[in-house]
């Protein structure tokens, strides 16, 4: 691998996130992107059936236009194709 190919992913407290940016930059790190977003502590696992409602009800949360983003904590089968 070339190492200017790797990317790495950084997670930290909501509170640390403009310091860890802000180190970041002081030291030399360039960043591909940075954000504050929802990252379940637990996931679960459901049927395919379970699966389908909740990716409807999400397809439709997405397409209104007063949300910004949906976030949930099941887990998506590796190959989506199977659902």
């Amino acid at each position: 691998n070339d190492p200017k190919d790797e990317h790495y992913g950084i997670i930290t407290a909501i509170e640390d996130f403009a310091q860890v940016r802000a180190a970041l930059e002081q030291s030399g790190v360039k960043t591909a992107s940075g954000e504050i977003t929802m990252i379940p502590n637990t996931y679960i696992n459901v049927d395919t059936a379970t699966l389908h409602q909740n990716m409807k009800i999400i397809d439709a949360l997405e397409d209104l236009d007063d949300v910004q983003n949906v976030y949930a904590n099941f887990e998506l089968p590796d190959d989506m194709s199977e659902v």
